[in-house]
């Protein structure tokens, strides 16, 4: 059973790039030039939720959240909202954020949302204690275009040409061509229930396996 929602439940004429249901399985959806939107559950009908002053801001890449609060990627840095109190707030480069052209978020375990942005390392923004950054030390910028978790807090980075990097408390791993990656430009990654890590490219996959 199919069903098509389209401009006249509400959906501006415009493409949508990313889409997040929250616990209460309210459906927020981002678009390409117009910002971001809201289904409530149970409803057909789909409505503004968060429109920018700036088109940067308007263009979502990704959204993520936990709880009351999402995270929304943007060409213009990350926004917060508080879906309850309404409470806003934008990282850019202004307040940290190395770049602000940010292409994923994804919100770990420990409740920091990682950011997918243009950066020599793995950026993260926490509720306590702001911008977080783990360096790469001597790798020039990197464009990290997709992030996933796996089932032991491990976060993995896929990038646009350096294949993909393994973050854990003690260790940093690279993957990459030479490993027998089959590229270094990844697109999605996502890790699976059994520990393996799986890495969209252009013409196929491959799948890690971390042990």
């Amino acid at each position: 059973n199919v069903r098509v929602f389209g401009t006249e439940n509400g959906l501006p004429f415009d493409k949508v790039t990313a889409l997040y249901m929250d616990e209460k399985r309210d459906l927020y959806i981002g678009t390409e030039r117009n910002g971001l939107y809201r289904k409530d559950d149970g409803s057909s009908r789909i409505a503004p939720y968060y429109r920018a002053g700036n088109s940067l801001e308007n263009n979502i890449n990704a959204i993520d959240g936990r709880g009351d609060s999402i995270f929304v990627a943007t060409n213009g840095g990350v926004y917060t909202l508080n879906t309850v109190t309404g409470q806003y707030k934008l990282y850019s480069t202004l307040n940290g954020l190395p770049h602000n052209k940010v292409y994923d978020v994804m919100v770990g375990s420990d409740g920091t949302a990682w950011v997918g942005t243009i950066t020599s390392g793995l950026v993260g923004i926490s509720p306590n204690n702001g911008i977080t950054q783990i360096m790469l030390h001597g790798k020039p910028t990197l464009e990290f275009h997709t992030l996933a978790e796996d089932d032991q807090g491990v976060i993995w980075g896929g990038t646009l040409g350096d294949g993909v990097y393994q973050f854990s408390r003690d260790t940093l791993i690279h993957y990459s061509e030479d490993k027998g990656l089959m590229n270094n430009y990844t697109y999605a990654i996502a890790a699976d229930p059994n520990g393996y890590i799986w890495v969209g490219h252009r013409e196929g996959l491959s799948r890690i396996n971390p042990r």
